[in-house]
């Protein structure tokens, strides 16, 4: 990853054939069928060079960021907070709604200030910086979570410093921070704020989904299963208790729940009293399952520390190599 972005690096630096965009990304608040909206501003030269100057500067960031962290990227972790992770792009399911907007196959709107108005969410800026490397054509986008703050409103008074006096700004102003969180190349993602790229890619739709296809597959495992009466109720659970869902999209996720070994489980169960049902070398989840206990044991939440032998029930880890 390292490599790729100092590739692009020096191509950017040495190339002036570079043509950049920028779109703002909106999505609907109600189950509009276009959910999903593209607008693109219309730009000058002078934006247009300092954005590339702004895009040069953020992939630098990211080159050491990589470094900071001994030359590795690990992959997206729900319940880590990392300094730099990545993710397949193919798992970011809205994109390819957006995709064809992005790279300019379908035509986007362009942006006017009305397009700001609170009827819609802002979620991010998009800057699209396409170049040549290898005689190929290549595109990178860079991704910030839009604030309600860089649009400013007739509610707020502003004003800027020319010739010595203070002159009142219209409210048909917008901002771009020139630090961006996220970066899609080819086929993955890297981002260096969590929450921020999963507002932007509206995780919380994308992991209440999966886990309720987690639950819904739960049965199919040897280990594990569940009855349809708390089946349901589990799933009901899933569209309403946001921690809940992102506990069992954790669990789908990181596969714990597959090595479980049951003799070991039902020690455990003895010595925390956990509401777990065990037959027949199998949890059964019922109406009698404490919600909090399974989560706890589909996500492996139980450690021994190495230093003290001290034994604790976390909520979140990082594996050790």
């Amino acid at each position: 990853m390292k490599n790729k972005l100092e590739e692009i690096l020096s191509v950017l630096n040495t190339n002036n054939e570079v043509n950049l965009s920028i779109f703002l990304y909106q999505t609907r608040r109600n189950k509009n069928p276009e959910r999903y909206k593209i607008y693109k501003m219309l730009i000058d030269a002078q934006i247009k060079n300092v954005m590339i100057n702004v895009v040069k500067s953020e992939i630098k960031n990211f080159i050491e960021l990589i470094e900071d962290n001994d030359n590795k990227v690990l992959g997206y972790n729900p319940d880590l907070e990392q300094d730099i992770f990545m993710i397949k792009k193919s798992e970011i399911y809205f994109l390819k709604k957006i995709w064809p907007y992005l790279v300019e196959e379908e035509e986007p709107e362009i942006l006017e200030i009305e397009h700001f108005s609170n009827k819609n969410i802002n979620r991010a800026w998009i800057v699209s910086v396409e170049y040549i490397r290898y005689g190929k054509e290549e595109r990178i986008f860079l991704l910030q979570k839009f604030v309600k703050s860089q649009h400013l409103t007739d509610k707020k008074i502003a004003v800027v410093y020319i010739n010595n006096e203070y002159k009142l700004i219209s409210d048909k102003i917008v901002e771009i921070g020139r630090n961006f969180e996220t970066i899609i190349l080819e086929d993955y993602i890297i981002s260096k704020k969590l929450r921020d790229f999963e507002y932007i890619f509206e995780f919380e739709i994308f992991y209440k989904e999966k886990a309720g296809e987690f639950i819904n597959e739960i049965s199919n495992f040897d280990k594990i299963q569940i009855i349809d009466e708390v089946k349901e109720k589990i799933l009901e659970k899933i569209k309403t208790n946001k921690k809940f869902a992102h506990k069992l999209y954790s669990a789908y996720r990181n596969g714990y729940y597959e090595y479980i070994d049951i003799n070991k489980l039902k020690d455990l169960q003895k010595r925390l009293s956990l509401r777990i049902n065990i037959k027949n070398e199998k949890i059964i989840i019922d109406d009698q399952t404490n919600l909090e206990d399974l989560l706890r044991v589909l996500n492996d939440d139980f450690e021994k520390s190495l230093l003290t032998e001290n034994e604790y029930v976390v909520h979140k880890k990082e594996k050790l190599k």
